[in-house]
């Protein structure tokens, strides 16, 4: 069984993120995942970001290019729109950071997915997850 080679080592390209840098520094992959994550917007590599570390995965490389496929797809069918923050009156029980509520069928998903569990509908890419406190709206 062949191993993927880690990306290469060296200075990151010119005007990458650093938190892009930074996440594939402590996830090893190849160099063709790696482009691919470098290729993405900004609030594309966020949406592949916020899902969290590569470490205890089989094969990085292929996790990595599965969620940036993931975050693509995702977002050819947002279609720009904003998700409004829930209060936290309204918001269930187990609700914890980064956690967002579905637009379309009001179903509760966790943080660390980017599609809802119960319908398929995308987390909009526009507007931060509800509860996450930061600006922008994703936790790396």
């Amino acid at each position: 069984m062949a191993m993927s080679a880690p990306s290469l080592p060296g200075p990151p390209p010119a005007g990458s993120n650093p938190e892009v840098e930074a996440f594939l520094s402590a996830n090893p992959v190849d160099f063709q995942a790696a482009s691919r994550l470098r290729a993405l917007p900004p609030h594309l590599q966020r949406c592949v970001l916020i899902r969290g570390s590569l470490s205890g995965v089989r094969d990085a490389s292929s996790v990595l290019m599965s969620r940036v496929r993931d975050a693509m797809a995702g977002a050819g069918m947002a279609g720009g729109g904003v998700q409004p923050a829930m209060p936290a009156g309204q918001q269930p029980n187990n609700f914890r950071a980064g956690d967002w509520m579905c637009p379309k069928c009001n179903f509760h998903n966790y943080s660390s997915k980017i599609v809802c569990t119960q319908c398929g509908t995308p987390m909009s890419v526009f507007a931060p997850p509800s509860g996450s406190g930061i600006p922008g709206g994703f936790a790396v």
